[in-house]
């Protein structure tokens, strides 16, 4: 629809033509660098914000490893500490001893039963030993 100059008469062409709402006036070069300027200010807004929760959420999934890694670390000292009574345990003679009677059913040798062997020959004596004897 044209613009209408009070002292012209409308014609038909400028009558009613079917539309309901009036077109908005042409935006302006401010109104327009209003708009880019709010779009780019909302973009960086919600950019930042994701950024934010991304690192929250690394944070999170940090302090869980960081619990776990410690759990380990308490669970190998201890079996460090077991160990390390076992192998004190097991070191001393008479806990040597002990054990042997009791969990293999060890008995000591008497001495007639013991008897002294000796070594087999080896290739330095010049006796190659015999064939399908193990070294």
């Amino acid at each position: 629809m044209s613009p209408r100059i009070p002292s012209q008469r409308i014609s038909a062409d400028d009558a009613f033509d079917g539309e309901t709402s009036r077109s908005s006036p042409p935006m302006s070069s401010g109104s327009i660098s209003l708009a880019l300027a709010f779009m780019a200010s909302t973009i960086l807004i919600v950019g930042a914000l994701m950024g934010f929760v991304r690192l929250k959420s690394l944070q999170t999934e940090a302090g869980y490893r960081i619990h776990d890694q410690r759990q380990r670390l308490v669970t190998l000292e201890q079996q460090r500490l077991a160990l390390e009574v076992e192998r004190t345990a097991l070191s001393r003679p008479a806990r040597l001893a002990y054990l042997a009677r009791t969990t293999l059913g060890l008995v000591p040798a008497d001495v007639g039963a013991t008897a002294i062997v000796d070594s087999p020959p080896s290739a330095d004596d010049g006796v190659a030993p015999k064939e399908g004897a193990n070294p």
